[in-house]
């Protein structure tokens, strides 16, 4: 069964009351989180990764596609909530960014039918 860690949770300032977060999940076995029949036929649940937190407002967020300028694969709604079909491929990764604005505790969350739930909290100040 696939085993599920944050590694590195990365929160930047973009001004005042701005911030990126960036998480990767890690997945230290080779049984990915989600099979890809399971993905390609929409069968069970995908991964969910969430980032929360009181006094924090999502205003985007999506899987990274490229660390060097930024770019990520945006959901159109709820961007506190990701989707993730295919999920946490074997012995892998993903990276997910979210803008927020304001400051506190976020509490990030990875929610999966084969590998269970994990959690981490991080301050964004």
């Amino acid at each position: 069964m696939p085993i599920l860690e944050f590694g590195e949770v990365e929160v930047k300032p973009l001004n005042a009351q701005v911030f990126t977060v960036t998480a990767t999940v890690k997945n230290t076995r080779a049984i990915p989180s989600v099979a890809q029949q399971a993905a390609n036929h929409n069968i069970g649940l995908p991964d969910l990764l969430s980032l929360e937190g009181s006094g924090l407002t999502v205003l985007a967020g999506g899987r990274l596609l490229d660390p060097y300028t930024g770019e990520i694969e945006a959901v159109e709604r709820d961007p506190s909530h990701q989707k993730l079909n295919a999920g946490v491929p074997g012995l892998g990764s993903i990276k997910i960014r979210w803008i927020v604005k304001g400051t506190g505790e976020a509490t990030l969350k990875h929610v999966s039918q084969k590998a269970g739930t994990i959690s981490k909290t991080v301050p964004v100040k």
